[in-house]
């Protein structure tokens, strides 16, 4: 005979119905709780600023909380018993809150960027200081702790008395014990640019954290059926657990999602070069005090990439606070209410130097971030090996070159090393006199294809692509209204700014020959040699170009005081919509075989005036983009003005033919140099011998935490590149030989002999060392040349038999050969046994010294054997 119900039993069986309706009605149980008091005080397009509980009295220290992109605003405020705001209040503080609202019903929601939130929460730091009179203390939660940090950077800790991050990763989760980084980040990055357009909605959002740990998902689940009779237990954390479950998610945004994935991938808030409207911003410039949460049990923000920030912000004073909790225990739990709220009150008497630190927060130690590296499992490494063979396939360039796999020692090497190159190989081998090719070409291509990617930098300024191209043509319709004509030579007498670069561009597009004067030389012996008809100059050197009888074009500065000379034509106030192109003009006529470019070498009586052709400036872009393994993620750091054969054949050119950024630098300052490559993120660093004495010396928490990979250049003696090896460690060196009058480039990529200028690099001529006699090239017995033996000095020729695109000077003919053509480079060279080219010095009386990674030297010293 079965049990009779018994009367608690059954109303335990009508609570549970009765509450369980309830919670399908409105999603959860009714609570009652009113939200704390606050006004909303600004309204702007991308954000609402609220004022929590602002009727306090006034002085109090400002806390400006910050959500995270998927969760709103409520997070700060879910119930009175586990409010922030209320809590903080508590603490003596004056709570505001940044709402960003949901990218989903908010007017263009879905096109905010990365860079709106920063600029929202910039604006909101500004806001509170302008109502308060204090400084503001930014508290941000998971990606709210990075818009935090960077819009910190962003207003150079102007008005934030500090950072307080909770659960802020800067760097990804080690995705590599199991799947090769660089097929995970390929595979992101295929399904970014769908997302990108799309964006995630809320509820796709909402079971994305609900399930990014299903077993606690389940056991929550079953825990909150089993105990639905008793409402009253489950009041107290209702308004956590329906938060969580409903109210907490919003959709995020597409551009703004990707933007922190490439971020990420990129390890840009890390090392820096984060692009903010447009300007550059490192976290290397906060300076405020800085205090991270860190979840023990975070596995959405790991322990080690929360206290990556020590790396990405090493100038700043860091603290910690550990807690045994989760990624949402971090802001709403027992251990937030002990420890998290007070002891953001504490480190905010701290720092307004009132009161001790309680012993749960300490100083974050440089080495915090760096975890020992745990084996695989099997399961792990099956899985790692099947995705190292499908990168292969997939992305193995991008693979190779981000791991700083430049170091090859044969053409063979360098070629499987530069995978990623390979286009660019193909194009320099296939590249004939007849070719069309050019700068102005290469820069439409990016234009085309990379429209809002960085193309230069310039005073911490960012310049698109399309505003790049843009302004480019701006000024070749001013240049051809103004009469300049393709094949005509127009000289630049220019400091380096954004306008010389352009200025060379629109040149070049016209077909026009750039010719690059040098401020402070011999201009007219530098216009005689250049046979220039027309003078480009800028504002500061407007009044130099009217000395001479030539007509004289004024170019930038447009939003600075400009003296212009009488007479000169302001080609600024020149409205391009108003310009009709004449029929002639076709954009980028130019060919490999044209004369595109004249720089100068020497001083006085010694002048010389080297013509670079199209090919010849291809050819340097495509070789050393290669030898340098770029990719667009990397940046270039340059120092050489415009008119140096650096800045123009290796800088410019080489992140043009691989669509990397470079950051125009418009004078090398020691002090000023690692600031400088951290807020750009310079990956690569083009070199003379002066700028690395001071680097080298630096003190080693100055030089600690860069994002630098390969130093690039030519003439470093052999004991200075041993310093640089001992104190850069992975840091690469490649040090390049190549000539303005040849086609010659060398180079040492695998870096293992120190001194050497390694081989020709894939795509440019041969070359080889003859034996001297009396300064003359030594003959056999039939008249042909002789090659020297390894180890033998002799002068360095380059093959022009096949192309050649450097016409300064006639070629030899019968060299090796009847119908041979070879170019005598006046540079003595020794070969080793392994083919591997010395740089000697140059012969007395050469008509040019050598431009080692296209650099012009002003001594060299002679090569110590290996």
């Amino acid at each position: 005979m079965g049990s009779t119900p018994t009367a608690s039993n059954i109303d335990r069986v009508i609570a549970t119905i009765v509450n369980g309706i309830e919670v399908a009605r409105y999603g959860g149980l009714k609570t009652e709780e009113e939200p704390a008091p606050h006004d909303v005080v600004a309204h702007e397009p991308v954000y609402r600023l609220r004022h929590y509980y602002p009727d306090s009295p006034a002085g109090l220290p400002p806390v400006v909380l910050v959500p995270p992109l998927s969760q709103v605003a409520v997070v700060w405020d879910i119930s009175p018993q586990t409010s922030a705001v209320a809590m903080l209040r508590e603490q003596g503080l004056d709570p505001w809150v940044v709402d960003f609202g949901d990218p989903a019903v908010e007017p263009g929601g879905n096109e905010r960027t990365f860079g709106d939130h920063v600029l929202a929460v910039a604006d909101a730091v500004q806001r509170v200081r302008q109502a308060t009179g204090r400084d503001v203390h930014l508290v941000g939660y998971c990606q709210g702790g990075i818009f935090c940090y960077t819009a910190t950077a962003y207003l150079g800790n102007a008005g934030v008395a500090s950072v307080i991050a909770l659960g802020s990763p800067l760097t990804t989760l080690d995705i590599d014990r199991v799947v090769p980084q660089d097929l995970f980040w390929g595979i992101v990055g295929l399904e970014s640019k769908i997302i990108g357009k799309t964006g995630l909605p809320r509820w796709f959002v909402t079971q994305l954290f609900n399930w990014s740990s299903p077993h606690r998902n389940i056991r929550n689940d079953i825990e909150f059926l089993l105990a639905l009779h008793d409402r009253e237990s489950l009041l107290p954390r209702e308004p956590q657990r329906k938060f969580l479950k409903t109210g907490a998610w919003i959709s995020w945004s597409g551009p703004a999602l990707v933007e922190l994935l490439e971020l990420l991938a990129d390890n840009r808030l890390v090392e820096g070069g984060v692009v903010i409207g447009d300007r550059t911003v490192g976290f290397a410039d906060i300076t405020c005090p800085i205090l991270t949460f860190v979840g023990e049990a975070d596995f959405l923000a790991p322990p080690a990439t929360v206290r990556a920030v020590r790396r990405a912000a090493p100038n700043a004073d860091i603290h910690e606070c550990t807690l045994p909790v989760g990624h949402f225990g971090l802001p709403v739990s027992s251990h937030a209410k002990q420890k998290t709220w007070p002891g953001i009150g504490a480190w905010v008497r701290w720092t307004n130097g009132e009161g001790d630190l309680p012993d749960f927060i300490h100083e974050l130690e440089p080495s915090s971030d760096i975890e020992a590296p745990v084996p695989r499992g099997s399961i792990a490494g099956l899985t790692y090996g099947a995705g190292l063979v499908a990168g292969t396939g997939f992305n193995l360039p991008a693979a190779l070159s981000r791991a700083g796999k430049h170091l090859a020692t044969t053409v063979v090497e360098l070629s499987r090393e530069a995978a990623a190159a390979a286009p660019r190989l193909v194009r320099l081998e296939s590249m004939g006199p007849r070719t069309t090719i050019s700068y102005g070409a290469l820069l439409d291509d990016l234009a085309r294809s990379r429209p809002d990617k960085v193309a230069f930098l310039f005073a911490d300024r960012v310049h698109t692509h399309a505003e790049t191209k843009q302004r480019i043509d701006s000024v070749v319709c001013g240049l051809v209204s103004a009469g300049v004509r393709k094949g005509e030579r127009v000289g630049v007498l220019m400091h380096t700014r954004p306008s010389s670069l352009v200025a060379i561009a629109a040149l070049n597009r016209i077909g026009a020959v750039t010719v690059l004067h040098r401020p402070g030389h011999d201009l007219a012996e530098e216009i005689r040699l250049g046979h220039v008809t027309k003078i480009l100059a800028d504002p500061e050197h407007a009044a130099t170009a009217a000395t001479t009888a030539l007509p004289v074009f004024v170019l930038g500065a447009v939003h600075e005081d400009r003296d212009i000379p009488s007479g000169a034509v302001d080609l600024e106030q020149v409205d391009p919509d108003r310009v009709r192109l004449p029929a002639w003009y076709r954009a980028n006529p130019g060919c490999a075989g044209d004369v595109a470019f004249v720089l100068f070498g020497g001083a006085e009586e010694q002048t010389r005036a080297d013509l670079i052709t199209n090919g010849r400036w291809a050819t340097s872009a495509l070789a050393a983009s290669t030898a340098c393994a770029l990719t667009p993620g990397d940046t270039i750091y340059s120092s050489s003005p415009l008119h140096h054969p650096t800045g123009l054949l290796l800088a410019t050119a080489a992140a043009t033919a691989s669509g990397a950024r470079v950051a125009l630098i418009d004078e090398f300052d020691p002090d000023t140099f690692w600031s400088q490559v951290r807020r750009n993120r310079a990956t690569v660093v083009t070199y003379t011998r002066d700028m690395l004495e001071p680097l080298v010396d630096a003190p080693e928490r100055i030089r600690k935490n860069h994002p630098i990979r390969l130093f690039v250049g030519s003439a470093m003696p052999a004991d200075l590149w041993r310093r640089v090896s001992d104190r850069f460690g992975s840091v690469g060196v490649l040090e390049m030989y190549a000539s303005t009058r040849s086609d010659a480039i060398l180079g040492n990529v695998s870096g293992r002999k120190i001194g050497s200028v390694g081989k020709p690099l894939p795509g440019t001529p041969r070359v080889c060392v003859v034996e001297m006699e009396d300064g003359r090239i030594r003959t056999d017995e039939d008249g042909y040349a002789v090659p020297a033996r390894p180890g033998q000095v002799g002068q360095l020729l380059v093959d022009a038999s096949g192309k050649i695109f450097a016409g300064n000077d006639i070629a030899l003919r019968g060299v090796f050969d009847r119908d041979d053509e070879w170019m005598a480079t006046g540079d003595l060279f020794r070969v080793d046994r392994d083919g591997d080219f010395w740089f000697v010095t140059s012969m007395p009386g050469a008509t040019e010294q050598p431009e080692a990674c296209l650099l012009e030297l002003r001594a060299v010293e002679t090569a110590s054997a290996q």
